[in-house]
Formats: C-alpha cells, sequence, structure tokens
C-alpha cells in the first residue's frame, strides 16, 4: 500500500493511468461509497476497486494452469481514509502461488507482481 498525493479522484484517474502504462486495462470499477449508500443506507468515505487485467499474462497464466482463472482480475483500490489522504493498495498476486506447482505460471505471477508495484511507486508520496 501506498499514500497517494492527489485528491480522491485525481488519484482514482492516476492509478488508471499508472496501470494502462504497465500493460493492464481496467475491466472493472466500482464505486464501494455509492454501493454502501444505495444498498445499505450507510455513508463512507470515497472507495474504488479497479479490477485490472493484463491480457498477455492472463492468457499466458491460463494457458499453463487454467484454475488460475477464478482470482483474475488483478484487485487495486484506491481509497480516502479517515484523516483524507488517500491510500492505494493492491492484491498481493503471489497469494495465487498456493492454487499451482507450475512453474511458467509462478513466473507470470512474479512478473504481474513487479507490475503492480511499479503502479503503486508512480503513486506514492516522494
Amino acid at each position: 500500500m501506498t499514500r497517494a498525493t492527489d485528491s480522491f479522484n485525481k488519484a482514482v484517474g492516476r492509478a488508471i493511468e499508472a496501470l494502462q502504462a504497465e500493460g493492464f486495462g481496467v475491466q472493472t470499477s466500482p464505486d464501494v461509497k455509492k454501493t454502501m449508500e444505495k444498498k445499505l443506507d450507510v455513508e463512507g468515505r470515497s472507495y474504488r476497486i479497479l479490477g485490472a487485467s493484463n491480457p498477455p499474462l492472463a492468457h499466458r497464466a491460463q494457458t499453463a494452469d487454467p484454475k488460475i482463472v477464478m482470482l483474475l482480475p488483478y484487485n487495486v483500490f484506491v481509497r480516502e481514509e479517515a484523516d483524507g489522504h488517500i491510500t492505494v493498495g493492491l492484491m498481493n498476486p503471489v497469494a495465487l502461488l498456493q492454487l499451482t506447482s507450475n512453474l511458467t505460471t509462478r513466473e507470470i505471477v512474479q512478473e504481474v507482481r513487479g507490475r503492480l508495484e511499479q503502479v503503486c511507486g508512480k503513486l506514492a508520496i516522494a
């Protein structure tokens, strides 16, 4: 996780741009705050989940081990904290390794992890 220097909306935009620069597209982007307000009548802070996918890497991983598709896309979140700062975090794709002993999949997951860490690095406070 990292703290972003931007406003919430700008951090979401920068996160999407950083994901794209690393070869990811955003497949889903639910607004958790709006969902909670609508479904539960609960107010909260701004919070978005970005379902990111890198199609070439996803295809390679799925070809090597079809079970891996259960855990795609990779989730990146942008959340407004109680003190007003913005946190950006990501699912650690290495957790996927518990589902496979396939060496090709392990290599792909390590590449995904490196790319997602680059995304967080681009959004960190300097």
